[in-house]
């Protein structure tokens, strides 16, 4: 066999361990318990290399614990607070050129008072 079919196969079984587990946790929240399933082996299976661990959620914490918030509600967690955004890159291109200006400033009064000693 290919070791690409070997690593599907293995990919196969342990989605459908997950898919029991899912399985299980949905029958506990409803209250009756599933028949157990025989458990899958991957020992017979090559076994690839353990790969990194995930990237953590952008989803805040808070979130991620309640999942009973609708969609509309984490729309809202994300959307710009407040103020006008015009107002903003106005007073931010209005900081930029101050401190240009100063460093400018700054930059030609250091040239004159090296130069001007000689």
């Amino acid at each position: 066999m290919s070791d690409r079919l070997n690593e599907l196969r293995r990919q196969r079984i342990l989605i459908q361990e997950q898919l029991t587990f899912v399985d299980r946790e949905i029958a506990a929240e409803i209250g009756r318990m599933p028949d157990p399933p025989p458990p899958a082996s991957l020992s017979t299976l090559p076994q690839a290399p353990v790969a990194a661990a995930p990237a953590p959620s952008p989803i805040p914490s808070a979130m991620r614990t309640n999942p009973g918030l609708v969609a509309e509600e984490i729309l809202a967690h994300y959307q710009p607070r407040g103020g006008n955004m015009a107002q903003d890159v106005k007073r931010g291109c209005i900081i930029y050129f101050a401190v240009g200006m100063c460093l400018l400033v700054i930059g030609v009064a250091g040239a004159y008072l090296i130069y001007s000693r000689r």
